[in-house]
């Protein structure tokens, strides 16, 4: 049986990153980012931080 390997990336500028490529704060922070910014976009409000 073949293995299946899944791989996240992160569009920077155009250029794809791994998770390993820029590291797990990075990667925290960026997702924080990027959800933060698609719940606002929704209409929902942050009541705590």
């Amino acid at each position: 049986m073949k293995e299946i390997m899944v791989v996240t990336r992160i569009t920077i500028g155009g250029q794809q990153y791994t998770a390993e490529e820029l590291g797990e704060e990075k990667i925290k922070e960026i997702v924080r980012q990027r959800v933060e910014a698609a719940v606002e976009s929704i209409g929902y409000e942050r009541t705590q931080k």
